[in-house]
């Protein structure tokens, strides 16, 4: 049985964003609460850690950035 790098490979990188630049990947991560950062060479390092608990992030991203339905029906109302 072989170990698991501590970090997502650049293949692993790409398969999981969708994207190849760095900078995109950084970002899409970053956005979901990943924690992620640049290397010194500039490819993104992800603990693997933190890719495999992405589980747990949907119920608090969507808790987070739930619209104000609200503000939509005193619109309708005037």
């Amino acid at each position: 049985m072989s170990a698991q790098p501590l970090t997502l490979t650049a293949k692993e990188l790409v398969e999981v964003t969708g994207y190849k630049r760095a900078a995109e990947q950084l970002r899409w991560l970053l956005a979901l609460g990943i924690p992620a950062q640049r290397r010194a060479d500039g490819t993104v390092s992800v603990a693997r850690e933190h890719y495999l608990r992405i589980g747990e992030l949907p119920d608090k991203i969507f808790a987070q950035h739930t619209p104000d339905w609200s503000a939509l029906a005193t619109q309708a109302k005037d």
